[in-house]
C-alpha cells in the first residue's frame, strides 16, 4: 500500500511470491538386521525409521571390528538414494564380529543421532569331519552303525552328511550317494547304514555344514572302506589223506585234496599251508595256490608227520579258514620205493613287498628283493598286475620292476619266483591307487564371481596336486572363462592368481585353503628414487603405489639380467619370493600394500659387465690381418662407467704382446680392433680382452686363431709345372732321336 492508500491486488493462491517449509525434526535412521554369521561378501542395508518433512539428504555409515573396537567411518555423506552397500568379508578377521550403525541428515540440515547397531560374525572356514574306521573290514551283518567325528570353530555344526561309493569288483565304482544326515551332530555323529544285497565293496566319507552354511569339501581320499558279503566260501573239508592217517612202509600220498566251493558260485582261490613236524602254520609255510582247484601235487619225505590247512578266499575277498589236518608217511621200503633220489630241492619263498600306494598314472616300483631260496638261488621273477590269472611280464632277472595303473581303485598284484631247480612260489600284495588330490571351487566362490564379474560357471573350476605333496599346483577351468596368471603362496595358502580375460593381469586370487575369492587391484608403481650404494654394492629403487587392499603391483625392472634382487616395504617387511615375479623386463608383486616399496639389486661378488669377442677370420696366412669385434655390455652397473680394456695375445701360455686403453661405457659399446700377423710364427694364438672397472671388478672374453704358411699363387704354380713338363718332353725326344740314329756325336781324330 502506498501513501495514497493504493493497495496491490492480492495474487492468486497458485502464484505466491515465495514459498518455504519448516522442519526442525531430525531424521531417525535404522539398520536392517543381519544374520548371525556371514561367510562371503554381504549387503548392508538401512532406511529412515521416521520420515522427515524435508526428506533425507545423506547418510553416514560407520563400522566396528570386534565387540570392543572403536567406530570408524565406512561411508560418509553418501547420497540419500543409496540405502545399501556391499561389505567385503576380507575386511573382517575370521571369527570376529563386525557391527554397523547409520546416521541421517535431512534437507533442513537436521542431523539425526546414531541408530541402533546391527552385527554379524565372519565364519568362512568350513567345518571338518571324518568317518571313523569301520572294523572289521569284512562285514556280513546289515545294518551297521557308522560313526564320525566333526568339529567347527566359530558358528558350530549344523548337520553332517554321510556319502558312499560302492563297487562289485573293487575297480569300477559308482557314486557318491548320500546315505544319511545327522542333524544333531553336537551330541555325536552317527548313522545307521544298510548294506545293499550281494557282495559289494564300500568307501565312505562325510561332509559337515556349519551354521554359517560353510560346507566341508569332498575329501581327495575316502575316510574308511569296508567289504560286505553275507556269504563266505565253503569251509574246506573232507581232506585227503584223511586227518590222522598213518601210511605203511613204502607208502605215502602223491598230493593233497579237499572239498570247497562257494554257495554263490564265486571264484575261489585256495592257499595251501604245509609244514613238517610242527602244527604252527603261518605265511612262511605257504606251499602254493590253486584257483578253483581243490587238489595239489606234492612230493613228501618218508617217515615224516605233516600238518596242513587250506584257506579259501572268494573273488570278493571273503575268507574261510579250514582246520589243521595231519598225516604221517610210511618208512622207505628196502626196494627203494617211488621216492626221489639225491637231495630234494626246496621251493623258494616269494615276497611281493608292499602294501603299495600311489596316485593314478604315477609309476610304482615293485620290489621282490626279499624273496629267498634256502638251497639254491632265485633265477626269475614275473608279475600279474591285477591277479587275474594272466602273467603280465615274462621272466625277469631283476627283482624290481615298475608299472603304472591308469584307473583309481584297489588291486592285488601277484608275484611268482623260480629257482635254479625250476621250483616256484607265489605271493601277493595289495595296491591302492588314489585319485589325484583335487580342490573344487566352492559355490560361494562361484556365486561371488557371478555377481562381481557376470561369469556363469556350468562346472566348478579346480586345482590339482599333481606331485602328491599335498599342495595343489595346477589350475583347470573346464568352462574356459578364467586365465591362469601365476601361482602364489598367500599367507601359507596355495592360491591362484586369475584373470577373466586372456591377459596376464589378475583381477582376483582364489585361496584353495579357505576356498574364497579375493579381488586384486592392479597398479603400475611409479619410480621416485634410485640410489647406488658403492659401500654395500647395492642399487635401491624406491617406488610408490596406490594403496587399495590386495594389489598386483607392476614396475619396470631396471636390471633384468641381475638375479640378485629383494623387495622390501618401507617399514622393513621383506616380500616373499613366492609373491614376487620377474618377466619381460617387469617386476610383479602381490601384496596387501603399503604406499612405498624398495627394490634392492645387489652386485656383490658378481660382474655387472659382459664382454663378447668375435674374430674374423679365425685362420690366416702370415702377414694377413684379423678383425676383432668387441662388445662391452653394461648389465647392471649404474650410470656411465669408466674402465680400462687390456688386449693380450698369447701363444702356448706365453705373452706375445699386450696393450691397453681407457674406455667409458653407458649401456653398451661395440668397436673393432685389428690384429696384425706380421712377424708371427706359424701356430695357434689366443687373443684375450679384459675390462676392469669399479674397484677391481673385471669381465673378459677370449678367442683363438691360427697362422698358416704363405702358399704360392695358383698362376705361378701352373707356369712352373708347364716349364718342367716341356723340358721333360724335349729330353725324351732327344733320347729317341739318338736311339734311332738321327742324332749322333761326330768324333774326329787329331
Amino acid at each position: 500500500t502506498d501513501n495514497a492508500t493504493n493497495t496491490e491486488t492480492l495474487p492468486g493462491v497458485d502464484s505466491p511470491d515465495a514459498i518455504c517449509g519448516y522442519d526442525n525434526v531430525a531424521p531417525i535412521a535404522t539398520m536392517t538386521a543381519l544374520s548371525v554369521y556371514k561367510n562371503a561378501n554381504f549387503l548392508v542395508q538401512w532406511s529412515v525409521g521416521v520420515e522427515v518433512t524435508s526428506g533425507v539428504a545423506s547418510w553416514t555409515v560407520q563400522c566396528r571390528n570386534g565387540s570392543g573396537g572403536s567406530w570408524t567411518a565406512w561411508l560418509t555423506n553418501v547420497s540419500y538414494t543409496v540405502r545399501s552397500a556391499t561389505w567385503l568379508i576380507a575386511n573382517t578377521t575370521e571369527g570376529h564380529m563386525v557391527s554397523f550403525r547409520v546416521l541421517a541428515v535431512d534437507n533442513a540440515s537436521n542431523c539425526g543421532t546414531w541408530g541402533a547397531s546391527v552385527s554379524t560374525t565372519r565364519d568362512t572356514v568350513a567345518p571338518t569331519s571324518e568317518v571313523t574306521d569301520i572294523t572289521p573290514f569284512w562285514q556280513n551283518t546289515s545294518a551297521i552303525t557308522i560313526q564320525a567325528t566333526a568339529s567347527d570353530g566359530t558358528s558350530g555344526l549344523k548337520y553332517v552328511v554321510l556319502y558312499y561309493y560302492n563297487s562289485t569288483d573293487n575297480l569300477t565304482w559308482t557314486g557318491p550317494w548320500t546315505s544319511g544326515n545327522d542333524t544333531t551332530p553336537w551330541s555325536g555323529v552317527s548313522w545307521s547304514f544298510t548294506f545293499l544285497s550281494g557282495s559289494i565293496h564300500y568307501r565312505f566319507y562325510s561332509r559337515a555344514t556349519d551354521n554359517a552354511t560353510n560346507t566341508e569339501g569332498a575329501p581327495t581320499t575316502n575316510d574308511t572302506i569296508c567289504y560286505y558279503n553275507n556269504t563266505y566260501p565253503n569251509t574246506p573239508s573232507s581232506p585227503s589223506p584223511a586227518n590222522g592217517t598213518t601210511y605203511t612202509t613204502g607208502d605215502r600220498p602223491s598230493g593233497l585234496s579237499w572239498t570247497g566251493g562257494d554257495i554263490n558260485n564265486d571264484l575261489v582261490n585256495y592257499t595251501l599251508y604245509v609244514r613238517a613236524s610242527n602244527s604252527t602254520l603261518n605265511a612262511s609255510y605257504i606251499h602254493g595256490y590253486t584257483e578253483n582247484v581243490t587238489s595239489h601235487s606234492i612230493i613228501f619225505s618218508w617217515s615224516t608227520t605233516y600238518y596242513w590247512k587250506i584257506v579259501a578266499t572268494d573273488e570278493h575277498g571273503a575268507v574261510s579258514i579250514g582246520p589243521i589236518w595231519h598225516f604221517t608217511t610210511g618208512a622207505e621200503s628196502g626196494g627203494g620205493g617211488p621216492g626221489p633220489s639225491g637231495a630234494e630241492n626246496t621251493a623258494p619263498t616269494a615276497e611281493a613287498g608292499g602294501p603299495y600306494m600311489e596316485y593314478v598314472n604315477a609309476t610304482i616300483t615293485f620290489n621282490a628283493s626279499k624273496s629267498t631260496d634256502t638251497n639254491g638261488r632265485i633265477t626269475g621273477y614275473k608279475w600279474d598286475w591285477t591277479n587275474d590269472g594272466t602273467w603280465d611280464t615274462d621272466w625277469l632277472t631283476n627283482p624290481t620292476t615298475t608299472h603304472v595303473y591308469t584307473l583309481v581303485g584297489s588291486y592285488t598284484v601277484k608275484l611268482q619266483v623260480k629257482d635254479n631247480g625250476s621250483a616256484t612260489d607265489d605271493d601277493t600284495a595289495s595296491v591302492t591307487i588314489q585319485a589325484l588330490p583335487v580342490i573344487y571351487a566352492s559355490q560361494e566362490a562361484l556365486d561371488f564371481l557371478n555377481s562381481s564379474f557376470g561369469l556363469e560357471f556350468t562346472t566348478p573350476f579346480y586345482g590339482t596336486d599333481t606331485n602328491g605333496d599335498d599342495v595343489v599346483d595346477t589350475f583347470t577351468d573346464p568352462n574356459h572363462l578364467l586365465t591362469f596368471v601365476r601361482f602364489a603362496n598367500v599367507d601359507g595358502s596355495a592360491s591362484f592368481l586369475l584373470s577373466t580375460g586372456n591377459d596376464d593381469i589378475p583381477e582376483f586370487f582364489w585361496d584353495t585353503t579357505t576356498n574364497t575369492i579375493t579381488p586384486v587391484h592392479h597398479d603400475v608403481g611409479a619410480i621416485i628414487d634410485t640410489v647406488d650404494n658403492t659401500d654395500t654394492k647395492t642399487i635401491t629403487m624406491t617406488i610408490s603405489v596406490e594403496k587399495a587392499n590386495w594389489t598386483y603391483i607392476e614396475v619396470t625392472d631396471l636390471y633384468p639380467d641381475n638375479p640378485d634382487l629383494i623387495v622390501k616395504t618401507v617399514d622393513g617387511r621383506t616380500i616373499s619370493s613366492e609373491m614376487l615375479w620377474r618377466k619381460n623386463g617387469k617386476i610383479f608383486i602381490l601384496d596387501d600394500p603399503v604406499t612405498e616399496y624398495q627394490i634392492i639389486y645387489s652386485y656383490v661378488g658378481r660382474s655387472l659387465f659382459d664382454v663378447t669377442l668375435e674374430l674374423t677370420p679365425n685362420s690366416v696366412h702370415v702377414g694377413a690381418d684379423i678383425s676383432a669385434l668387441i662388445t662391452l655390455i653394461n648389465v647392471g652397473e649404474p650410470g656411465l662407467v669408466n674402465g680400462t680394456v687390456n688386449y693380450t695375445l698369447y701363444k702356448g701360455g706365453e705373452i706375445v704382446w699386450s696393450s691397453e686403453e681407457n674406455v667409458s661405457v653407458l649401456s653398451q659399446k661395440t668397436y673393432t680392433k685389428t690384429i696384425s700377423t706380421d712377424g708371427l710364427s706359424l701356430g695357434s694364438y689366443t687373443y684375450k680382452v679384459i675390462y676392469s672397472y669399479s674397484g677391481g671388478q673385471t669381465a673378459s672374453a677370449q678367442g683363438i686363431f691360427t697362422v698358416d704358411a704363405v702358399q704360392q699363387p695358383l698362376l705361378e704354380n701352373i707356369l712352373l709345372w708347364a716349364v718342367i713338363i716341356i723340358i721333360i718332353i724335349i729330353i725324351v725326344i732327344v733320347a729317341v732321336l739318338f736311339k734311332l740314329g738321327y742324332l749322333y756325336f761326330d768324333k774326329k781324330e787329331k
